[in-house]
């Protein structure tokens, strides 16, 4: 009688222990998983607000574009100036963000757009346009790889 009353007890104390082990294995998987599915959210977020930025750069390298143009067939005209100005200064505003979290490659590119478009605004060079497709086309080959 006494034995079967002690392997009771050893059964039961091995229940309790196999529960608890049990529930700490679950609570350490659980854990690891919503460890990897914020990881995963991290990534997606990321690539969602690069795609994003990348937009809003190129919108606004659009609205610059053909005021260079403009700009370099009259450039005694002091209202066309301030315009490229304002548009010079929404690439700059958009290419923040891109330097902020866009890929390394990305950014380079991108540099060099913009100091195609400080080149024409502040130190009067001739607009280009097959330099500036070069550097444009190499900007989205980057943002898409």
């Amino acid at each position: 009688m006494l034995e079967a009353l002690l392997l009771a007890r050893l059964g039961g104390v091995l229940a309790i222990a196999g529960t608890v082990a049990g529930q700490f294995m679950q609570a350490r998987n659980a854990e690891r998983a919503r460890a990897e599915e914020f990881t995963r959210e991290d990534r997606y977020r990321l690539h969602r607000d690069r795609l994003e930025a990348y937009r809003e750069y190129h919108v606004a390298l659009g609205g610059v574009r053909p005021v260079m143009f403009s700009y370099s067939q009259s450039k005694d005209d002091t209202e066309l100036h301030n315009t490229l100005k304002e548009e010079r200064n929404k690439a700059w505003r958009a290419y923040t963000l891109v330097w902020l979290i866009g890929e390394l490659k990305v950014v380079h590119a991108a540099s060099a757009v913009l100091k195609l478009v400080d080149d024409v605004t502040w130190h009067g060079a001739e607009f280009q346009p097959d330099l500036w497709g070069s550097r444009d086309s190499s900007l989205r080959r980057g943002s898409t790889q």
